[in-house]
Parts: structure tokens; sequence; C-alpha cells
């Protein structure tokens, strides 16, 4: 029976064990959990890179009924820390530090955890429009390169790295996915993006998106504006798959699969269950970097810390 997690590599067997399901590894990057366990240090920060990323965090996640009847989606809590602080992590790890989040329920919490970290984009209408509008609200902030996510998905730190090693325009899909109703399907031509819609049909699903993109600076300002044309024809309740689509049919979006890392989009309390008990003791065990604290190094400070990617 496989697992609810969109994270396809692991069957579970009868007593709870965990065997490999029958996919082609890549060689030399993983042990028999499917993850490299060599530790990697340096006393330096990671290089920052000329790149922005978005984290849209505008919803209430109601799917997850009582969880957050006071408290966003974004700040639920996977190994003792919320979800937008795993991403934050994430991202300053791969040498990005400027954060646009666009929140709407309860933004005065997430504007509390971010500390500083990030700009908050206020969706002052986030209960009636989803996606697409809060990505367009960002037009005038973000003008350089850069990565957009979901703030629901946990997803191991390589999964961001081969996508900004990519050099280009890119997405991350799941080729062991894409089956379900609920999921956002992609469809992949000589190695683009053809199609995305949760209602591809089955037969031309290649996978499911994950929900981390990256865009340089035309191809980024392109999904703005045809994220603002989506808008115009179809109203502001749209995915901003909508958006990205459109850019597809002008530019080639890279299509990167990444079947074979962990990753896991919470929308139900399942999937919650599951990034706790499944997901999260594998990210646990990935390798780790020491890079200088930069709030210790602004006060003065040189003590190396060690911090982990999520």
């Amino acid at each position: 029976m496989l697992c609810k997690c969109k994270w396809r590599n692991y069957r579970t067997g009868s007593e709870g064990t965990k065997t490999m399901l029958d996919k082609q590894q890549h060689a030399g990057m993983q042990t028999s959990s499917g993850i490299a366990h060599s530790r990697e240090y340096s006393c330096n920060p990671p290089e920052k890179r000329p790149v922005e990323a978005i984290i849209l965090a505008a919803g209430r996640g109601s799917r997850l009924c009582s969880i957050t009847a006071k408290l966003p989606k974004c700040l639920v809590e996977v190994g003792n820390r919320c979800l937008i602080e795993h991403q934050l992590n994430m991202l300053a790890n791969a040498g990005i530090d400027q954060v646009t989040v666009v929140g709407g329920y309860c933004a005065d919490q997430v504007k509390a955890q971010l500390r500083g970290r990030a700009e908050l984009i206020f969706n002052p209408v986030w209960s009636q429009t989803n996606s697409l509008f809060s990505l367009w609200l960002c037009r005038e902030r973000v003008r350089s390169p850069f990565v957009v996510m979901n703030c629901d998905v946990l997803a191991h730190p390589e999964i961001l790295q081969r996508l900004l090693d990519r050099g280009g325009p890119a997405f991350t899909y799941d080729a062991s996915s894409g089956a379900d109703e609920e999921h956002m399907k992609v469809e992949i031509e000589a190695g683009a993006l053809r199609a995305m819609s949760k209602s591809l049909p089955a037969h031309r699903s290649d996978g499911e998106n994950i929900g981390i993109l990256y865009f340089d600076e035309p191809v980024g300002q392109n999904l703005f504006r045809e994220a603002e044309k989506a808008l115009e024809v179809g109203g502001r309740n749209m995915w901003m798959a909508a958006a990205v689509e459109r850019v597809a049919k002008k530019h080639d979006l890279a299509a990167i699969d990444v079947a074979n890392l962990p990753w896991i989009e919470i929308d139900y309390p399942e999937d919650l269950q599951e990034a706790r008990q499944v997901i999260w003791p594998e990210l646990c065990a990935r390798p780790r970097k020491i890079f200088h604290d930069q709030e210790m190094a602004e006060n003065g400070k040189s003590t190396a810390v060690e911090a982990q990617a999520l």
C-alpha cells in the first residue's frame, strides 16, 4: 500500500516497515534510504545568489479543519518548526535571503513569525482569491530572477538546489505522482512543460507539480503579465498554474523530476501526520552545513553555529 504522502519511493509493508519501490535511483547519490548521508561542513555562509523568493501563504488551509481554526496553514508545525520557517531556512542555505511572503488569513501571526527575515505583502481579499491573485500582488516588489513556492510544501533541500542549478526557467515535479484528482498535474514534452492543471486528463499526466518553480527576470515579468491576463479572463479565484501554463506556451520551462527525493504537500490532516511521521524523520538524516549566523555576524560575533537547511 502506497503512503499517502507525495513521496512515492517507499512502499509500506504489512508490519509498517519500509521497502523500496522498483525505481531507478541516481547513481552515486543515494543510500538505501534514498538520501545521501555524507556530511558536508563549511565555516563560511552560503554564497548569496542574485535571486529572490516568493512564498504564497495567504490561505487558511480549511481542509486541515480545526488545526487551522486560529492558525494559518504556514504556521503549522512539523519537527518543532512551522512550515514557513522550514522554507526560509531552506532558501537561506541556498543563498537566497530576499524573500517576499504573501499573507492573508491571520497575517499578523505570519508577520510576527517572520521576525524580519522576509517582507510581508497583505492580500486583503484572501478569502475570495487564490494563489494567482497572491502572485500578482508581487509584481511591483519582485524584479529579479525568483523562486516561487507554496507555503504548504515540506521538501528535501536538494529539490531547490536542483532547480537553481538548472540555470534557467524551470519547475520541479514528481513523475511517480499525479493520478489523484487533487494533484496539480503536468504534461511534459521534450523536457519542458506543455500543460499544468488539476483537470488534466489522467492519460496526459506525466506527474505532479511540486509547487517550487524558478523564473529568470524576463520570463518572471512575463509571468506577472500573464497572471494579470488570466485574472481578467477567469476572475480572482484561480491557481497560479493558470499563469504558468500561459507562460509555457511562449517560453520553455524545463521539467525537473525529483521523484527520488522526499517531499509532501500538506492539504489534509492525514498529510500532516505523514509529514511528521514519515517525511520529517527522513529529512533529519540529510547532510547539514555549518555557517555563520547572519544575526550574530551583524552583532559583531564570529561564532559558527550549526544550522539546518529545513
